[in-house]
């Protein structure tokens, strides 16, 4: 998800392409490249009930570009796992009942 961009949408037929990954070394290094398996690599629907989350998602947090990221970091790079717990407090809400 990380690594999904502006041009990976096509809000007007409902579907997202799933086309590359970021990987993190141990070292830290973020490395873009192809996603683990064939199935990694595809096209799936979006729900029409959240396309105006979506669209008003892109107008306000995605540069106007068809590379953006979809998910930038705070400082408009890739979200890092460590970035994405923090500001979705993710262990805090898959916690909750």
């Amino acid at each position: 998800m990380s690594a999904l961009r502006r041009s990976d949408l096509d809000l007007d037929a409902g579907t997202v392409r799933v086309r590359a990954a970021f990987v993190e070394r141990f070292t830290g290094e973020l490395v873009l490249g192809q996603p683990k398996s064939k199935a990694g690599r595809r096209t799936g629907g979006i729900p029409q009930a959240i396309v105006p989350a979506l669209r008003e998602h892109l107008a306000t947090y995605v540069q106007d570009e068809p590379g953006a990221l979809l998910f930038p970091a705070a400082k408009g790079g890739p979200l890092r796992r460590s970035g994405f717990n923090t500001r979705t407090r993710w262990m805090d809400v898959v916690k909750e009942p």
